[in-house]
Formats: structure tokens, C-alpha cells, sequence
């Protein structure tokens, strides 16, 4: 139940990116990059959520306008990590 809650929130996290680039939801972004940013934090030990605290650190740049490259490779990571987490 958790990995689904878990699935779901890491989904709406980069739908949140994708909806910033067309400049909706600008407090949604900040929103789920400090979510990401705190899940890191709680699960550190591991790997993947070292990765989610990178992957929060990297959205709340690209709140403050900081795009490239390393933010969109995060989006894709997260992409697959939350359809992994609703649909297996």
C-alpha cells in the first residue's frame, strides 16, 4: 500500500515539472521537490532514495529557473521509478 502511495506521489511529481514548463502550477513544483528532498532524507541508506533527495534538489533548482540536462535525466528516472511502483 505504501509503494502505491509512494508510486503515486513520485508521479505527480513530474507531472508537476511538465505542467511548470508551461508555467501552471509553479507552487506544486516547489511543493514535491521539497517532498522529494525530505523523502531522500528519511530513507537515506538507500541508493533510491539518495536518488530522490538528488531528484528534489535538482526540481527545486529548476523552480528557481535552473534547467538542464541533469534535470530532465532526474524527470526520466522518476518517470520510470513511479510506473514501476503503480503498475508491477
Amino acid at each position: 500500500m505504501a509503494l502505491k502511495f509512494f508510486g503515486l506521489m513520485d508521479l505527480l511529481a513530474w507531472i508537476s515539472l511538465v505542467l511548470f514548463q508551461f508555467g501552471l502550477y509553479k507552487d506544486m513544483l516547489l511543493f514535491f521537490a521539497l517532498y522529494l528532498l525530505i523523502k531522500g532524507f528519511l530513507f537515506f541508506p538507500d541508493i533510491v532514495s539518495l536518488l530522490d533527495g538528488v531528484t528534489g534538489f535538482f526540481f527545486l533548482l529548476a523552480f528557481l529557473g535552473v534547467f538542464n540536462i541533469v534535470t530532465w535525466l532526474m524527470f526520466i528516472f522518476l518517470m520510470q521509478k513511479s510506473f514501476f511502483s503503480l503498475f508491477l
